[in-house]
C-alpha cells in the first residue's frame, strides 16, 4: 500500500521467505531485506519474548536450590546482571571503533542489534519483578523492610527527568543523526562526553522509565501516576503500536507531500526557528495522518488478535487448574481462599468464591480474568505486567532515537 501511494515499485515480500517471519533485526538495507524494514523492532520483541521464559526457568531452578531466595529475587538479580552486560557491550563497541571513527553503519549497529538494545526490555522485567515482590510483601502485612531497589529508585528519582530530557534533546545514542558529520565537532571537542552519550544514555533511558513506572505502580509518586493514567492518553496509547506499524503508509500518504511542498523554500539561510517549526509541523501532520489508519488496524487486526489471545490463555488456564479451583470453591473449602484471596481481605473471600463456584468452562475462566479477581501472589511474577512494561520500554527506547 505504501509503495503504491508513493508511486514506487513493489518492495514486498522479501526475496527470501525466511526474511518475512518478523524475527530478524539485522537490517542492512540491501536487496535481501526490502519489505517493511521498520519491523526490525518486532523482531527484537519476538527474540526477547522467546528468551524471557529461559530467564524465568533459570530463576525458578535456582530458587529451588536456595529456599531463602525466592524466584523473584533471582529474576531481579539476573535482570540486573543482564542490564549491566548490555551497558558493557555498548561501551566495548564504542571504544573499540573509536568515537571519532564511528561511521553511519557503526552507529546503526548500536541502534538495531539486539545485544545493544535489550537493556530497556530487561529493565522492564526487573521493574515488574520488584513490583510483584513488593505487592506480595504488602499483602502479607509483614514488617519486612522495603526492597533496596525501591529505596534506591526513590533516592534517584530526581535523575529521571534529567535523563528523559537528555534523551529527548540529544537522542538515545546519536543514531538518529543520519549524517555523522553533524556530530563531528561534538565528538572531536568532547570525546569523553560523547563516549558516555553513545554508550550509556539509551540503557539509562530504559532504567529511568522503568524506575518511574515502578514507583507509580507502588504509589510512591501519586502525582506522576495520575498524570500518566489520565484518560487523555488512553486513545493515543491504544493506537500507538498500530501507528508505528503503519508509519510509512501515513508518511507517504500526506507527510511526504507536505515536506515536498515546503522543502524547496528552505536552505542554509533559513532561520533555525523556521526549520524547527517545519520539522514539528511535519511530525504533527504525520501523527494526524496515521491516527485513522491505526484505528482501522486496531479495530480489525490488533484488538481481534488480543481477544483471541485472551481466549487461548483462558483455555490453557482452565485446562491447568480451573476444575480443581471450581471444586474447591463449590465445597466451601480453603482452596479458593488460598489461591484467590490475600491476607487482610475482609468479606471479599466469600464473594470471590461465590463467583468461582460455576467455573466449569473456559469462557467462565475468561470472565473471571476480566473481573480482575485477586490472584495468588506468593513468589509468582505476573508475566502480563512484565510483558507490558518491557514492551513499552522497548518502544519508548526506540522512540528516544
Amino acid at each position: 500500500v505504501s509503495d503504491a501511494l508513493a508511486g514506487w515499485p513493489a518492495t514486498c515480500p522479501n526475496q527470501r521467505w525466511v526474511r518475512n517471519l518478523f524475527v530478524f533485526n539485522n537490517i542492512n538495507f540491501d536487496l535481501d531485506f526490502t519489505c517493511l524494514g521498520h519491523t526490525w523492532s518486532v523482531g527484537i520483541e519476538l527474540q526477547l519474548y522467546m528468551a524471557t521464559p529461559l530467564l524465568f526457568g533459570f530463576a525458578s531452578y535456582m530458587s529451588s536450590w536456595t529456599p531463602r531466595l525466592p524466584m523473584t529475587t533471582w529474576v531481579v538479580a539476573v535482570s540486573g546482571v543482564l542490564w549491566a552486560l548490555c551497558l558493557a557491550l555498548r561501551f566495548h563497541y564504542v571504544l573499540e571503533k573509536g568515537i571519532l571513527k564511528l561511521v553511519e553503519l557503526n552507529l546503526f549497529n548500536l541502534y538495531f542489534r539486539t545485544e545493544f538494545r535489550y537493556a530497556a526490555y530487561i529493565a522492564g522485567v526487573l521493574a515488574g519483578s520488584v513490583v510483584s515482590e513488593e505487592q506480595a510483601r504488602r499483602s502479607r502485612a509483614a514488617s519486612e523492610p522495603e526492597s533496596r531497589i525501591v529505596v534506591v529508585a526513590k533516592k534517584c528519582s530526581v535523575l529521571v527527568p534529567c535523563i528523559l530530557a537528555c534523551a529527548c534533546v540529544f537522542g538515545g545514542d546519536m543514531t538518529a543523526v543520519a549524517d555523522t558529520s553533524a556530530t563531528l565537532r561534538y565528538r572531536t571537542n568532547l570525546p569523553t562526553l560523547a563516549i558516555l552519550h553513545a554508550g550509556a544514555l539509551r540503557p539509562l533511558l530504559g532504567a529511568a522509565v522503568a524506575s518511574m513506572l515502578m514507583l507509580c505502580a507502588l504509589s510512591h509518586v501519586p502525582s506522576t501516576a495520575r498524570f500518566l493514567g489520565a484518560p487523555l492518553w488512553r486513545p493515543l496509547a491504544g493506537l500507538s503500536y498500530s501507528m508505528y506499524l503503519l508509519q510509512f503508509v501515513g508518511t507517504r500518504f500526506l507527510c511526504w507531500p507536505f515536506l515536498t511542498v515546503v522543502a524547496p523554500g528552505l536552505d542554509e539561510h533559513t532561520p533555525l526557528w523556521l526549520d524547527a517549526f517545519v520539522a514539528y509541523a511535519g511530525a504533527i501532520v504525520f501523527t494526524l495522518t496515521c491516527i485513522p489508519l491505526a484505528f482501522l488496524n486496531y479495530t480489525f487486526v490488533e484488538r481481534p488478535g488480543i481477544q483471541a489471545g485472551k481466549r487461548v490463555l483462558a483455555l490453557l488456564t482452565w485446562a491447568a487448574s480451573g476444575q480443581t479451583l471450581a471444586q474447591g470453591c463449590a465445597t466451601g473449602g480453603e482452596a479458593c481462599k488460598t489461591a484467590y484471596s490475600t491476607p487482610g481481605d475482609t468479606g471479599a473471600e466469600a464473594a470471590d468464591c461465590n463467583e468461582l463456584e460455576e467455573l466449569e468452562a473456559p469462557q467462565d475462566m475468561e470472565a473471571m480474568m476480566e473481573k480482575g479477581l485477586p490472584r495468588v501472589s506468593h513468589d509468582v511474577v505476573p508475566c502480563s505486567t512484565i510483558a507490558v512494561v518491557g514492551r513499552g520500554l522497548l518502544l519508548i527506547s526506540t522512540a528516544g532515537g
